[in-house]
């Protein structure tokens, strides 16, 4: 008899899944087991793992639930609304359009108090940031404060600062409307109009000259393998020339399981975490891709902010906090003290990252060696291009006197620090990465050592500059080049170059 029973209720369960599967709101334990008890069976909804609560009720709002193949999608909404991406209209069209670009299915959470529909079916935002005007005179005043204002930010390190951090600030420098209790709104209102400050959060600002750089476009190429040629006695390519595509920064990257994302806390506090396997070009750029699920979990944009926002993060295996940067239309995170941390890892390497609201943690995990063996031989020709004259051999040069001072061998974060201490200015990781893999240099479990034949590694350096000429049409051959055709297309190269700078030549004379 009881399973009988059992089989009745799980039929039953199984047509409440059905029911609400394609809908676009979440739900009450009422409405969804409405049929169930009317069926003579008291079964709480928790008892079914195929339900999801999404809003713990208060005593004046009943809990919401959602099935596990929804995703909830209000602060994905709130954001647009409030960056003027999306007017609010059309809402169930608009969840379909999040459907296809993410593959869920997005439901709204409808007791949000951060959102209102109203009437007309228009979804807006519940509450706006206050504003106030600010008075000419008070404007004349806080102008003149601005140069003083910034020398204090920079001397301080020109970090990221709170309202409360300027006004403290223009207290110091004696500004005469700091003691009023709403001075703060003034101070918002001025830096709204300022052009030397930039709105970098829902309370941080910075001096718009620290902003910190953009993610580089970045192309990374195989270079030919050479072995000797036993018919002619002289190097012949024995992996001719093959090009990775293009990698910008990425929207979709296959480095992060969007499958394995974990959402914990549904609206007004998202929770995620996923793990991420490290390429060359996240080492290299100093990024880290995030999930389109992920997403819900930004911070609201809020009036002056662009698409670039500060978030703190951490560093799990020191407990090191340092900030972080989200591009929002790109989704990826950046930032200098990012790219440091990851210049010291390998590609393959697996990360953990939990984003919470108020820090986001990066663990290091392990190693894919799968990975690290696809990436090893993978090399930045554009930034071997940038000093294909004595700047290059000069590079390498200092790296081949670097690495015999240090027989035990260096991590390239090492190799990065001594060589731009050496020349007194910044290297990019690419170009030093690149010249380390061209340069005839040798790399075991994680550490360069100097080439065992220096002027062998200058001739191969060379070589790689050659490559650096090919014309980027040879890009889309899907099969290798036979030797001969790789050879002409080497000394046409290098004719086209050769005629590009005697014509230079002659428009200089």
């Amino acid at each position: 008899m009881s399973n009988v029973v059992d089989d009745e209720i799980s039929l039953l369960l199984d047509e409440v899944v059905r029911r609400w599967s394609p809908s676009r709101r979440t739900f009450t334990e009422k409405e969804a087991l409405h049929p169930v008890w009317e069926a003579g069976y008291e079964i709480p909804i928790h008892s079914d793992k195929r339900f999801v609560l999404v809003h713990e009720g208060d005593g004046k709002q009943p809990s919401h639930w959602r099935l596990t193949g929804q995703t909830v999608a209000n602060t994905r909404l709130l954001n647009e609304l409030l960056s003027g991406t999306w007017n609010g209209r059309n809402l169930d069209e608009k969840l379909a359009t999040l459907d296809a670009e993410d593959q869920r299915h997005y439901v709204l959470y409808p007791l949000d108090a951060r959102l209102t529909l109203t009437r007309q079916g228009i979804l807006e935002p519940s509450e706006h940031e206050r504003t106030v005007k600010l008075p000419r005179k008070m404007k004349m005043t806080l102008d003149a404060l601005g140069l003083p204002l910034l020398a204090l930010w920079r001397e301080s390190g020109a970090e990221p600062w709170t309202i409360r951090m300027v006004t403290d600030s223009l207290r110091q420098l004696e500004w005469p409307d700091a003691q009023m209790q709403n001075a703060w709104l003034y101070v918002r209102a001025w830096l709204l109009s300022w052009s030397e400050v930039m709105r970098v959060g829902q309370d941080y600002w910075l001096p718009a000259d620290h902003m910190p750089e953009e993610v580089h476009h970045t192309r990374l190429q195989v270079l030919p393998l050479r072995i000797a040629d036993p018919s002619t006695g002289t190097e012949a390519p024995s992996v001719p020339l093959r090009k990775s595509p293009v990698l910008a920064i990425p929207t979709t990257d296959t480095t992060a399981d969007e499958s394995q994302v974990v959402i914990r806390g549904e609206v007004t506090s998202n929770r995620a975490h996923w793990t991420v396997r490290l390429r060359t070009i996240n080492l290299l750029e100093g990024f880290l891709h995030i999930p389109a699920v992920v997403r819900a979990a930004y911070p609201s944009p809020v009036p002056g902010e662009e698409q670039k926002t500060v978030v703190r993060g951490m560093w799990h295996d020191d407990g090191t906090r340092f900030w972080l940067w989200l591009n929002r239309t790109k989704n990826y995170l950046y930032g200098p003290e990012l790219a440091d941390r990851l210049m010291w890892l390998e590609a393959g390497t697996v990360l953990h990252i939990e984003w919470a609201p108020d820090v986001i943690v990066i663990q290091k995990m392990n190693q894919d060696e799968a990975i690290r063996d696809e990436e090893a031989r993978l090399v930045d020709l554009e930034a071997l291009a940038t000093v294909r004259g004595g700047l290059g051999e000069n590079y390498r040069r200092s790296l081949q006197a670097i690495l015999t001072e240090a027989p035990e061998g260096l991590v390239f974060a090492e190799v990065v620090i001594a060589l731009r201490k050496r020349q007194q200015h910044e290297v990019h990781r690419g170009t030093i990465h690149a010249i380390l893999y061209s340069g005839g240099f040798v790399q075991k479990e994680s550490r360069w050592f100097a080439a065992p034949d220096s002027e062998g590694g200058a001739q191969q350096l060379r070589a790689a500059f050659v490559e650096t000429l090919l014309p980027t049409e040879e890009d889309s051959l899907a099969q290798p080049l036979s030797h001969a055709e790789y050879l002409r297309t080497r000394v046409n190269a290098i004719h086209t170059r050769l005629s590009e700078i005697v014509a230079a030549l002659r428009e200089t004379e």
